[in-house]
């Protein structure tokens, strides 16, 4: 359709690299295979799709295996814990009666778990001279993000591909809306009155992906709200002020209203080089929890560190059976989204190759901790819907402790960006 006469025309392309888990320890399982019946204990994130892809390759029955959950290294997605729970039931099978304990080393980790797929996105829009958004188009190129065990026509454990007679890995599965791959968040949260958008899975990679935290909505909704950000620029409006033009869910005006006002957001304020804001707002798959966030940041010109002193946030999650552990994910997506906007991309050397070595790899990825006293972030405002009766829950369900993390995408958008204008990439140091 051609463009509304007297529209402004604005483009621009946002990219995320490869990002890595970087857990704080290495994948680990043990494994006995005795009378028959082999018992692995792992930290996967799913026994059952694991019981099914082991009993697969060890060509016996799912009710002859069991998988023990059991506390170990961790990730928000998938990492090597379901690819040692094989190798080491494969070495187990080789010694039968002998329980086996199997880790990996750090540069196993590094150069052979999944990655988080790298994303490319391109956004298109037209500006009234009113200054409100009447089209825009989106693509997005990803590769699958949804690559665990348990997926039907083949086994999507790396041992598995290199036996003697190897498995197939699994084909991608489509995943539909609203919780899609790597289109997940690709649809605006905003009224739009015309809107396209295609995602473009890529299946052939020459990097093994996987599950990252929110899978394609780290990237979309890092994009979607650095375009708003520009598309308010042009339209010389207030970036508060240009979201709230573009909804009427009163939950979502409620969210930005109550993180704008409690961190003091100053309408025209601009960064100065060292100190600066960013404001970004999302629903995460578009059915769960609403949420703002207001990030200050502040640069040292001379050590090039980059602190967050201050993080507010709104969240409207609703019906909240525990808050604590609500609050928990909240800070714990902060702490994290610091990280992984600023440091959390893979290495890769010259020729292409997996880097097998973190000594480029930034402390905080190996460890959060590393760097939580430079990025402290402080939580000023937990908002539950029950607040206010003029915005009681109406989710369809509430929103799971797995939906919450969205506030690490929140919290990353405009985390650089924030001092002076918009970087295109994640993350910043790639």
């Amino acid at each position: 359709m051609p463009w509304p006469p007297g529209a402004k025309r604005i483009s621009a392309e946002y990219t995320r690299s490869y990002v890595s888990h970087g857990s704080i320890e290495p994948s680990c399982a043990v494994a006995l295979l005795k009378n028959g019946h082999m018992t692995v204990w792992s930290h996967t994130q799913g026994v059952f799709p694991l019981r099914g892809d082991l009993a697969k390759v060890l060509g016996i029955q799912n009710t002859e295996v069991d998988v023990i959950h059991t506390p170990g290294s961790g990730c928000y997605g998938h990492n090597g814990a379901d690819d040692v729970a094989l190798d080491a039931a494969l070495v187990a099978r080789a010694v039968q009666g002998r329980p086996v304990k199997l880790q990996w080393m750090r540069d196993d980790e590094f150069a052979r778990a999944p990655l988080g797929p790298a994303m490319t996105t391109k956004v298109e829009a037209a500006l009234s001279s009113e200054g409100r958004i009447v089209d825009w188009s989106y693509d997005v190129w990803s590769n699958s993000h949804a690559m665990r065990p348990g997926q039907a026509g083949g086994v999507n454990l790396l041992a598995a591909w290199d036996l003697k007679v190897p498995f197939a890995k699994s084909p991608p599965p489509r995943i539909p809306q609203p919780f899609g791959d790597g289109d997940r968040n690709a649809v605006p949260p905003y009224e739009l009155p015309r809107k396209k958008i295609r995602n473009h899975l890529l299946l052939d990679t020459p990097i093994r992906n996987g599950s990252f935290r929110t899978l394609g909505a780290h990237g979309n909704v890092f994009a979607i709200e650095s375009f708003m950000d520009e598309l308010a620029e042009a339209a010389g409006l207030d970036p508060v002020a240009f979201r709230l033009a573009h909804l009427k869910d009163p939950r979502a005006r409620a969210v930005i209203e109550a993180a704008a006002a409690t961190a003091g957001w100053n309408a025209g304020a601009k960064g100065d080089g060292r100190r600066g804001r960013g404001f970004a707002y999302s629903r995460y798959k578009t059915i769960g929890l609403y949420a703002a966030v207001v990030v200050d940041v502040n640069i040292d010109r001379n050590s090039g560190i980059v602190r967050v002193p201050r993080v507010v946030i709104a969240a409207d999650i609703g019906s909240v059976v525990n808050p604590d552990g609500a609050r928990n994910q909240l800070e714990g997506g902060i702490v994290q989204a610091v990280s992984v906007t600023g440091l959390a991309g893979a290495d890769f050397s010259s020729t292409g190759e997996r880097l097998r070595s973190c000594d480029r790899t930034p402390a905080s990825i190996t460890s959060h901790g590393t760097r939580t006293r430079e990025s402290r972030s402080r939580l000023s405002h937990l908002w539950y819907s029950r607040c206010s009766s003029s915005v009681r829950s109406t989710l369809d369900r509430p929103a799971a402790p797995g939906e919450l993390p969205q506030i690490s995408q929140l919290c990353s958008n405009r985390f650089v960006g924030s001092l002076s204008s918009t970087i295109p990439r994640l993350p910043y140091n790639r």
